[in-house]
């Protein structure tokens, strides 16, 4: 028995570490859009009722 290859053991964890870059870099990114659209949501409610309530002076 040879024991362990450096050069194959680092491309392994090479690989696995990209997979959970990829994994947390997507898991952010949905998050990031989430809580963006979550914020315009509250951005158009406050529009609109400021919209309301100008008709009503008007």
């Amino acid at each position: 028995m040879e024991g362990i290859e450096l050069g194959p053991a680092l491309m392994q964890v090479f690989a696995a570490g990209l997979v959970i870059i990829a994994v947390l870099l997507m898991v952010t990114m949905i998050r990031a859009l989430k809580k963006r659209q979550e914020q315009l949501d509250r951005l158009e409610k406050k529009i609109e009722a400021l919209d309301e309530e100008l008709k009503k002076k008007s």
